[in-house]
């Protein structure tokens, strides 16, 4: 019978002639137990003992997977990769930068890194840290954090996308296909009424617009435009 570097013979079982995925499935949760538990209150020799057979137990490992690496209560913001893929920036990720909590900007490698241009600048003109990461053990959506060298727990971490950010306001989703932001009379009292804060991107459509084929992109009834 042969075995591997690890112990594990030619048929997946370990030294002690446990199956290999029963034998890592253990080590996780032995890790885990310890985490939870009370590692601090081992003893020495335990302490040992346990990081002998199973290696020094990660803290919060599953958190720091879909983090990229990063502790949760450290993170200030943190955008997907599909945010990170959309063209322009969000101004929250900027924001967020900017603040005076900020010590790291870390990027999945999984992204695209000239759609992340304008944040990759601002963490450098800001003096904060840049890295990409990229490892087969992270999990989840999220490509891009802004995080801090402490806790912060920050309640809200992800950053809301136009289409949830108007469909938590009650405003069609098709406002953010305008065209240069021309709307019709009817959508641009909507905003005004709903979200005045995003009037300055939006403009009512003229004689001249209607005369030139420019359409306000949300459907109406002709009776209604």
């Amino acid at each position: 019978m042969t075995k591997d570097s690890n112990g594990k013979d030619s048929n997946g079982k370990d030294s002690n002639g446990k199956d290999k995925s029963t034998s890592e499935h253990y080590q996780e949760s032995e890790i885990e137990r310890d985490l939870q538990g009370n590692w601090a209150q081992k003893s020495h020799l335990e302490k040992t003992l346990s990081a002998g057979m199973w290696g020094k137990p990660q803290i919060k490992r599953e958190e720091k997977r879909k983090h990229l690496g990063e502790f949760r209560e450290r993170v200030i913001k943190a955008l997907t990769i599909d945010q990170i893929q959309e063209e322009g920036f969000y101004p929250e990720i900027l924001e967020s930068i900017k603040d005076p909590r900020a010590y790291k900007l870390v990027i999945s490698s999984r992204a695209d890194l000239s759609k992340a241009r304008d944040y990759i600048l601002m963490a450098h003109k800001n003096g904060l840290s840049f890295t990409t990461v990229d490892s087969p053990s992270y999990r989840g959506e999220i490509g891009l954090v802004v995080v801090s060298d402490r806790a912060v727990d920050e309640e809200n971490i992800m950053v809301e996308t136009p289409q949830e950010k108007y469909r938590k306001l009650g405003l069609p989703e098709e406002l953010l296909e305008a065209e240069d932001g021309k709307v019709c009379s009817q959508c641009y009292q909507l905003i005004k009424e709903k979200a005045p804060e995003e009037l300055d991107g939006y403009t009512p459509l003229g004689w001249w617009d209607k005369f030139s084929g420019v359409r306000c992109p949300v459907p109406h009834d002709e009776e209604s435009k």
